[in-house]
């Protein structure tokens, strides 16, 4: 968030603060996911001696009748179960990572920072095997350790054979529906900001940092064919994790349109501005703009596979699903593609390529980029622009960073480095 947004978080969460009721939580910390920062976060806001001891291989209602009298109770539990958890008020939280990144940093930190001890199968496997080999072995057993472990482990199914990928979602989705707050580690600030503000807490000044994995490749580093298993061992994770990131945005916008709106910071209706600065100030970083013209949807889909999984080189189509709420003579759509560490790969906009187009209030439109993928292997996010002339700076109608992602596999072409697959001709002569 920016620096407008935290205060809008922050202001609410102060000025709830003395209202809020007493609530008992229950942390199903999932490894890797940031959630011993998260523990730590909890132990700033209700003490360290109200949070239970660390919980590891017992069920969620053993530890409720256990540490009862603790305000939070977390650890690695057992399997949930896909239901509302009983009736003492508990709220049931938790924090999901990008699954790919999660499998990695679990392999590293086995690999390093985890003594051999023979009966932790995990870390046996990650010291005698390179990454490739430790992922070839546990797809071969069907490991859940590497191969949709939320999905499996949120809808109750452990076993190595899933006797309906499209049920097991259904029901890790519905299950997780049913948690008070699932917080995304990659937007941890926000996801404790909005923590704070949903249960009435005070603010936390200082977010930690913990049990991080001390060495470890990035997900640019890992070769093509790990990359390419790991991405098809967790399909159901991937969609899950990108359903939580939704939710976590729609939380987001609810409490930013209800600080636009005046909410529980005290402003009056006549000092809130006009809509449109209204609208400003309830986006997040990751969007702004005054919405006269707006994003509805944006999906990248490859020619031959028809996911956001392709090969470079591979044909893309990025469709952009465009409302006009206003007449606009000259609307400028750009993009900007970046990698998972923020670097801009590539960026144009409909000015640039003298292909703007008027717009009339009350029509969607689909504005609609056509390209080949020709790049290295790894994650890429897409940002999309509208606004008038060649940049946002003359009048911005709405920027959304993010507002979708997809991922190269490199598994079939030549061997490169750097962002661009350029394909040269070789020629040989002798002179």
């Amino acid at each position: 968030m920016d620096d407008l947004a935290i205060k809008a978080v922050r202001t609410i969460a102060e000025a709830t603060a003395e209202q809020s009721t007493a609530r008992t939580f229950l942390f199903d910390h999932i490894p890797k996911t940031g959630g011993t920062a998260f523990r730590a976060v909890l132990e700033q806001i209700f003490g360290a001696d109200n949070v239970s001891p660390w919980i590891s291989g017992r069920s969620e209602l053993w530890a409720q009748q256990r540490y009862a009298h603790y305000a939070v109770i977390t650890g690695h539990f057992h399997s949930p179960i896909p239901m509302n958890l009983s009736p003492n008020g508990r709220a049931r939280i938790t924090m999901l990572r990008d699954p790919i990144e999660r499998a990695i940093s679990e392999y590293y930190y086995y690999r390093n920072d985890v003594g051999r001890v023979e009966w932790n199968k995990l870390a046996v496997l990650a010291k005698d095997y390179d990454l490739y080999g430790y992922v070839k072995f546990l797809q071969a057993k069907r490991d859940m350790a590497i191969s949709n472990l939320y999905a499996r482990r949120f809808a109750s199914q452990v076993s190595r054979y899933l006797w309906s990928e499209k049920k097991v979602l259904e029901l890790a989705k519905a299950a997780l529906e049913r948690y008070d707050f699932v917080g995304i580690q990659e937007q941890f600030v926000d996801s404790v900001d909005l923590f704070c503000c949903q249960f009435r807490l005070p603010p936390v000044p200082v977010t930690p940092r913990a049990n991080v994995t001390s060495s470890r490749k990035g997900l640019r580093d890992v070769d093509a064919d790990t990359y390419a298993r790991l991405v098809d061992m967790n399909r159901l994770d991937v969609e899950l994790y990108e359903s939580a990131c939704r939710r976590l945005e729609n939380h987001k916008r609810r409490v930013f349109h209800a600080f636009a709106r005046g909410g529980p910071s005290g402003e009056t209706r006549s000092q809130q501005g006009t809509p449109s600065q209204k609208r400003i100030r309830a986006d997040t970083s990751e969007s702004l703009g005054d919405r006269s013209v707006e994003f509805r949807d944006a999906r990248l889909n490859g020619s031959a596979s028809g996911s956001n999984i392709l090969h470079s080189g591979e044909e893309a189509t990025l469709s952009l699903i465009i409302d006009a709420h206003e007449n606009v003579p000259d609307l400028t759509v750009g993009i900007e593609i970046s990698d998972e560490l923020g670097e801009i790969v590539f960026g144009t906009n409909t000015h640039l390529m003298r292909e703007s187009r008027p717009v009339s209030a009350g029509v969607t439109y689909r504005v609609e980029f056509i390209f080949a993928v020709n790049m290295k292997h790894g994650q890429y996010f897409v940002g999309a622009s509208l606004h008038t002339g060649a940049t946002h700076e003359d009048r911005c109608f709405h920027w959304r960073d993010r507002i979708t992602k997809f991922d190269v596999v490199d598994d079939s072409s030549s061997v490169f480095v750097g962002y661009c697959r350029l394909q040269p001709e070789l020629r040989w002569r002798e002179l």
